[in-house]
């Protein structure tokens, strides 16, 4: 029950069917969880005692605001390296963790009224921040037909003179979609054409499936100075409660993100960031292992759901499957809510990531093998009724 002083903001967030499920669930015994995405794999070793031995070396106070000069400096020459892009150190922003970046933002960019365009399904936050910001979600639903790969001409159709920004989430949360170059060419012309920003949130770029090919759009021509990149350490990591992130932007809205940032959190927690750097100038085998872990279960998951006669949404990357159940005549959060009912494994229904998702369900690649192996069986045994 929410106390009748609650803002109304407050009542929003907490009724998200999101929340509903891990109230439900609470009530059961014997839950395999493949709801949240949060990694079962442990920090690497290196990088905990980074942390380790910046907290023994004195490293527990105020840091920049912007964050550590060796960590910014270190995703400045990754962005050179990898992404073929080139901010310099002042043109980061360490966050603590990609939510607050993505809260930073939308308090930055967003006026009241302003809109912001969110190809649909997508990451829960964005709308909850544009929300909270005052700003306007607006969202585009994509065609689960054609692989959730964003239109251009169907995000052109929303844009409005008070549109600030497109988002893209790729590789996607939910769908676990990779956004092809030729879609996100069209993202940037649009963005060219109509003097928009694009947020660019790549926090699962280093986790891909299949061959599958990730793409920065800030690396595309004049997009540089039009692109907000979003990532962190959470995923490709195992650092979810570590708390690090990050924001790559231009110079001129790095004041206004700082500001922001300041207000919420000061700085990222010190010895938090020297891990980081551990994580993104140590040894990258671990990620290397992580992916192939993931990669083994993600298999194990699309052959349960093809005997259960069920379909998914292309997986190039990411931490999930979107497993198709709109011919099980249930809508997403009532299939979620028989699954847990019926054989106890959560999962998020489509339709808590916007209109685009309604008769998909999120399920994770994030449970032990064994517990994941009988996860599988479950929902196997459950969709053959």
């Amino acid at each position: 029950m929410i106390h009748p002083s609650i803002s109304s903001r407050a009542t929003f967030l907490a009724t998200r069917p999101r929340n509903r499920m891990m109230a439900l669930a609470a009530k059961y015994q014997d839950v395999v969880s493949l709801g949240r995405g949060d990694p079962d794999l442990p920090t690497p070793p290196h990088i905990v005692e980074a942390a380790n031995r910046a907290a023994r070396d004195g490293h527990t106070h105020y840091t920049p605001g912007l964050g550590i000069v060796p960590l910014r400096e270190a995703i400045s020459a990754k962005l050179i390296r990898e992404n073929h892009v080139d901010y310099g150190p002042d043109e980061v922003l360490v966050t603590t963790g990609g939510q607050e970046a993505l809260c930073v933002i939308m308090q930055s960019l967003l006026n009241p009224g302003d809109e912001i365009i969110l190809p649909s399904p997508t990451y829960t936050t964005y709308s909850l921040a544009a929300h909270l910001a005052g700003g306007t979600p607006v969202h585009v639903a994509l065609n689960p037909d054609a692989g959730f790969q964003i239109d251009p001409a169907a995000i052109e159709r929303h844009i409005t003179p008070r549109t600030k920004a497109v988002a893209v989430v790729s590789p996607n949360n939910p769908t676990a979609t990779v956004q092809s170059r030729r879609a996100l060419e069209g993202v940037a012309d649009l963005a060219r054409r109509h003097n928009l920003l694009v947020i660019s949130d790549e926090i699962y770029e280093k986790i891909l499936f299949d061959g599958a090919t990730h793409h920065s759009i800030s690396s595309f021509p004049e997009m540089r100075d039009r692109t907000i990149t979003v990532n962190g350490f959470s995923k490709a990591y195992s650092m979810t409660g570590w708390r690090v992130g990050w924001v790559a932007a231009p110079a001129a809205l790095m004041t206004g993100l700082l500001a922001v940032k300041d207000t919420y959190t000061i700085c990222t927690p010190a010895p938090n960031q020297w891990a980081a750097l551990a994580a993104m100038t140590g040894p990258q085998d671990c990620v290397e292992e992580t992916v192939s872990i993931y990669a083994r279960r993600r298999g194990w998951l699309l052959a349960g759901l093809k005997d259960a006669h069920l379909k998914a949404a292309p997986s190039g990357g990411s931490l999930f499957v979107f497993a198709d159940v709109r011919e099980t005549g249930r809508s997403s959060e009532q299939y979620c809510v028989d699954l847990l009912d019926r054989v106890k494994v959560i999962t998020y229904p489509g339709g808590d990531f916007g209109p685009g998702g309604e008769g998909f369900v999120r399920m994770s690649l994030l449970a032990p093998d064994p517990r994941f192996r009988e996860a599988v069986d479950r929902i196997v045994r459950f969709a053959r009724g």
